[in-house]
């Protein structure tokens, strides 16, 4: 993926299945580091299981004067992470997400941006305010 700057562009490059990044600098491919493990592993919503497992990292990016901000999410969780520097940085949960089949799309004016996260199959919706997901009600 490109990402053009004011005066030159970013590079990043994702590996689908497992989520693993990297940013081209001084012609080397640099891999982002990961957040820290969580303490329940198997709980973790950011490790991939059950049904939408298998459907993989997607990134999504969106400029806001001359910074880029690039969100990573697993399109069959909803799991998602953005990156701060030269590391993921977790996006929180108000709530429990199910698997599904999601997709994240970002907006920006020429101060602010946000992210509105989309389970295709059920309709849920989800904004991110304040780097963690909050759940949108659904209509009576």
């Amino acid at each position: 993926m490109l990402i053009a700057t004011e005066v030159n562009f970013i590079a990043l490059r994702l590996e689908k299945a497992t989520g693993a990044t990297w940013i081209l600098k001084a012609r080397k491919w640099n891999r982002v580091k990961e957040p820290p493990a969580p303490k329940q592993d198997k709980n973790d919503p950011l490790i991939p299981k059950g049904k939408g497992a298998g459907k993989g990292f997607e990134l999504r990016h969106i400029r806001v004067g001359d910074r880029a901000h690039i969100v990573r999410f697993h399109a069959g969780t909803g799991a998602a992470a953005h990156i701060e520097r030269d590391s993921f940085e977790s996006l929180a949960e108000t709530g429990p997400v199910m698997p599904g089949d999601f997709d994240v799309t970002m907006i920006a004016t020429d101060q602010r941006w946000m992210a509105f996260r989309l389970d295709r199959g059920s309709g849920a919706t989800w904004l991110l305010q304040a780097n963690t997901w909050r759940r949108v009600s659904e209509p009576e």
